[in-house]
């Protein structure tokens, strides 16, 4: 299950590509300081490349991302993970914990708990809400007030909390809807998502659960979200499908996804299993996802490269599935995804190479951007791309929300032959497998 020599040399000429040209973008302060748009993930994507390589380069130029980042801070007003200071603090807090140099976030810490103290009027979710303070949370821990950010966040995800019959839900509101989708749309609906809904929730509680920060209150919520979320499947024909939300209609030829639909969430329930121990979740998180092998790009609405809803995030996902389970079928499903994501790289277009089709209407209709973003763009693509195709740890998808590095080094296994990429890589499925890695400076306050 590896790529060949031809395939490897594509994706690491991809990757260098992008590479190159977010430096050429930031040189012309062309790449928002947002984490979703642009320079967190830049930052991400040189740590990385600087962690296999050991080349300075990478390393000083993660660290000048830093520096520009928190220079223009005060840009970032938002207390959300993907577009506000939030992400600023996941991106320096995961760098710390891989020996970068450290950075003092008591002010950030404050203003969460400050925020958090009274009742919260924001979104829930990961992208710009409660989840996604919460990861930053975790990533956190125990440094300062972590614990008590952690605390407040659980506490207001009880207060949101709305009992069903078949579990919890949390209510989304229309307010938090870009504009364009607000049509026609109740004040208040169920969103499944990872990225804007209930499977996002239940991915910060499953970390919590994993790491014993968990509590009574988070157990209730983990267990109730995950129990109704499971009931919201369809099985057709053999096949699970999750609409997007309770607005939705038949979820036949849904996109095959992150944000929505039935992989993402289903990985979520696979790493909530593992977290409470759960068998019966576990056999339902693989059934679900043995249901999705083998579909194709254009069966699935799957037309770009991106982590949200592209062919590296769909290959990441897989990897993160076989990263846990140890079986086959899914490394060999993360390199299908992973060999269609470089059938994508068309040198010279787009940023790096890569064309994003961003969504602009509520009809579908997209965009061809040349973005540079982490979620819809080419630095989320190159990152998954050389991770997957060195062999490297997937520590960094905990911003998704995906825990499967922790939990695999947690469960010490590691399924044979490390990675799907190269032969020679160092693997990264057994979880936290960048040992030996260069080490860098710390102490920045």
């Amino acid at each position: 299950m590896k790529l060949d020599a031809e395939e490897l040399t594509r994706a690491r000429a991809a990757v260098a590509e992008v590479s190159r040209s977010v430096l050429q973008l930031r040189s012309e302060g062309r790449v928002p300081g947002t984490f979703a748009c642009g320079f967190g993930g830049a930052a991400l994507l040189s740590h990385y490349l600087y962690e296999s390589d050991g080349d300075p380069r990478h390393l000083a130029e993660c660290e000048s991302v830093v520096d520009s980042l928190l220079h223009g801070a005060s840009f970032l007003p938002h207390l959300t993970l993907y577009s506000g200071v939030v992400g600023l603090g996941w991106l320096v807090s995961h760098l710390a914990v891989r020996g970068q140099e450290s950075v003092d976030l008591g002010a950030l810490d404050s203003e969460l708990i400050d925020a958090l103290s009274v009742k919260w009027s924001g979104h829930f979710d990961i992208v710009s809400g409660l989840a996604g303070i919460g990861l930053y949370a975790v990533e956190r821990y125990p440094i300062q007030d972590s614990a008590a950010i952690i605390h407040g966040v659980v506490e207001n995800l009880g207060r949101l909390a709305v009992e069903r019959e078949r579990g919890v839900v949390w209510l989304s509101h229309k307010r938090f809807m870009h504009e364009w989708r607000r049509d026609d749309v109740p004040e208040e609906h169920v969103d499944y998502g990872v990225a804007h809904g209930i499977a996002g929730v239940i991915a910060f509680l499953a970390m919590l659960h994993a790491r014993g920060l968990g509590n009574s209150t988070s157990r209730r919520l983990l267990v109730g979200a995950v129990e109704f979320l499971m009931a919201q499947f369809v099985v057709d024909d053999g096949a699970y499908r999750l609409p997007s939300t309770n607005l939705t209609g038949n979820p036949r030829g849904a996109r095959l996804a992150w944000c929505y639909n039935e992989l993402g969430a289903a990985v979520v329930i696979l790493c909530a299993s593992r977290s409470l121990e759960n068998r019966q979740w576990t056999e339902f998180a693989d059934a679900a996802l043995r249901s999705t092998l083998g579909r194709w790009p254009g069966e699935v609405g799957v037309r770009d490269v991106g982590l949200c809803h592209g062919a590296a995030g769909a290959s990441m996902l897989y990897a993160s599935v076989y990263q846990l389970t140890a079986d086959a079928a899914f490394g060999v499903e993360s390199l299908r995804w992973l060999r269609c994501a470089l059938g994508m790289y068309t040198p010279g277009t787009g940023c790096g190479g890569f064309v994003a089709k961003i969504l602009t209407t509520k009809d579908g209709l997209t965009c061809d951007t040349a973005s540079p973003g982490f979620l819809e763009g080419a630095i989320g693509a190159a990152l998954a791309m050389h991770t997957l195709a060195a062999g490297r740890c997937l520590a960094w998808a905990r911003v998704l929300g995906i825990d499967s590095d922790y939990l695999a080094s947690q469960q010490g296994s590691s399924p044979p032959n490390g990675g799907v990429g190269d032969d020679h890589a160092q693997p990264y499925l057994g979880g936290e497998a960048a040992k030996g890695r260069p080490q860098t400076r710390s102490g920045r306050h």
